[in-house]
């Protein structure tokens, strides 16, 4: 690729000129993988099974169109200013950031976006490129769009998607919040999940339904199987951690942990990947590792289960590896 990329930083790009020279691509090898190419050429299309159920559909760029996404998408990114409430696909947040504003809450409020990359199409994209921040003229526009879209959505898989959607949902976000605070409430968002808590014992009057009601004026829809009202009586959860008093990931997922590792130990490493369907010895170590170092992060270095876990591991690949 170094023929044809010698990528640069560059402050705005005002043009299909300065979008060139951004990217520092031959004129004619870019037209033709914009032009020639068919939306089926450019990408490939798999599918990765969701937990909850069902499938979720990747589109991964060829490589050269993911590089091209690549640097757009810092481009984008040196644009963007998140939303208070957005910690989906923002730098310095993530799914801890986003929970820790709902912890020891009396009532918390979980609906899902429905479709969320696919419900927004080319011409909602168009339009945020026509608009401030960026204000362009409408050929820069449209092949930006051609070049972060795949027939007429937005692709799940593209490096452009992600921050994409932030600029998108800009205009929910300040809605919720000001929903949200207008009765004492809390809104975050992370990516397609939104979570509306209070410290009251019951959600205010009409919120449930006014915040439906503003989703769909955003263009968007619910996904009305992954709704649910949890009181602090009950296990809360946000994006996946337990919030009711301090942050924490669940028992099932500490006794998956413990079962791995115990299994590791009495029957060996390659015996227990092959049961956990993993396809190599060092994937397991790795993907092991990496969630027991994902507990380290959300309930802290300290922490007695993430220690003893820890050591655990480190004597197995000691004993190994």
């Amino acid at each position: 690729m170094g023929r044809w990329f010698n990528f640069k930083i560059m402050k705005n790009i005002n043009s299909i000129n300065d979008l060139v020279d951004y990217l520092d691509i031959d004129v004619k090898y870019f037209n033709h993988i914009l032009y020639d190419l068919k939306d089926n050429q450019k990408y490939k299309y798999f599918e990765i099974p969701k937990k909850s159920g069902g499938v979720r559909n990747i589109y991964a760029p060829i490589p050269v169109l993911k590089i091209i996404q690549s640097k757009i998408s810092e481009y984008l990114y040196s644009v963007y200013k998140p939303t208070k409430a957005s910690h989906g696909f923002c730098l310095q947040r993530d799914i801890l950031t986003n929970a820790k504003q709902h912890f020891n809450k009396r009532i918390i409020y979980n609906l899902d976006l429905k479709d969320f990359f696919p419900s927004i199409n080319s011409q909602r994209i168009f339009g945020l490129f026509k608009k401030i921040p960026f204000n362009l003229d409408t050929k820069t526009a449209s092949v930006l769009t051609k070049i972060c879209t795949f027939n007429n959505f937005l692709p799940q898989g593209s490096p452009t998607s992600p921050v994409l959607t932030n600029f998108i949902c800009r205009k929910l976000d300040h809605r919720l919040i000001h929903l949200a605070r207008k009765h004492y409430c809390y809104y975050t968002r992370y990516a397609d999940d939104i979570t509306i808590s209070s410290t009251r014992y019951k959600m205010p009057n009409n919120l449930i339904q006014q915040t439906k009601t503003i989703i769909l004026e955003e263009g968007f829809k619910v996904n009305n199987n992954k709704e649910r009202l949890e009181n602090h009586y009950r296990r809360q959860e946000v994006t996946g951690l337990i919030v009711n008093t301090k942050p924490n990931v669940s028992r099932k997922y500490i006794r998956n942990i413990k079962s791995v590792l115990h299994n590791w130990g009495l029957d060996g490493l390659e015996f227990t990947s092959i049961r956990y369907s993993v396809n190599h010895n060092i994937n397991m170590v790795n993907s092991i590792t990496g969630k027991i170092n994902f507990i380290g992060y959300i309930r802290g270095k300290n922490d007695k289960i993430y220690l003893y876990l820890l050591n655990k591991l480190q004597a197995l690949k000691k004993r190994d590896l």
